[in-house]
């Protein structure tokens, strides 16, 4: 499946998870991608976009990449999705409520949207700034160069004063000088 939707062939595919899965072993995380399902994630973004609203965004999209590329978990049932959308701290009857609507589909297209306009094609897609994006496993010089330029041209704002470390809530850089 994944051959035909980025229009790879096999071996592009082989070699794109095992760039995937020795990314994550590079930091520490087992990837078990052999026997994982695709299919369409509506749903789970539906739930991120719940999560958002509670501040639990980055806990839920987690615990469904820990679930999918870790256990094996399906993205695809919406019992299982319920169930990871608790672990991360959402309520079990909004999870729910949300599963059986439409609700927050709208923003999905949305961000799908704009992320076709800025180039975006694999997964996870990451975006800086509303304007570049770096698309699936790639390296951290990557990375770095995206958010250079980001930083060069203005539209990322970090949080400031003198401070250049992370923790468990994020970076602080330098102001822009």
């Amino acid at each position: 499946m994944l051959a035909g939707k980025y229009r790879m062939s096999p071996a592009q595919v082989d070699q794109m998870l095992r760039q995937v899965t020795d990314a994550a072993a590079s930091v520490g995380l087992r990837y078990d991608l052999p026997g994982t399902f695709v299919g369409d994630t509506l749903d789970g973004h539906r739930l991120v976009k719940l999560a958002e609203a509670t501040g639990r965004a980055h806990a839920l999209t987690e615990r469904l990449y820990r679930a999918y590329f870790c256990e094996h978990g399906s993205l695809f049932d919406h019992a299982e999705l319920a169930d990871f959308a608790v672990d991360a701290g959402l309520e079990r009857s909004a999870v729910e409520s949300v599963l059986r609507s439409d609700a927050y589909r709208d923003e999905v297209d949305a961000d799908i949207a704009r992320a076709a306009q800025i180039g975006g094609r694999g997964v996870p897609l990451f975006v800086f700034g509303g304007r570049y994006a770096v698309s699936g496993a790639q390296p951290t010089d990557v990375f770095a160069q995206a958010l250079d330029q980001a930083w060069r041209d203005g539209v990322v704002e970090f949080a400031g004063g003198d401070a250049t470390a992370c923790g468990p809530d994020g970076c602080e850089l330098p102001a822009r000088a």
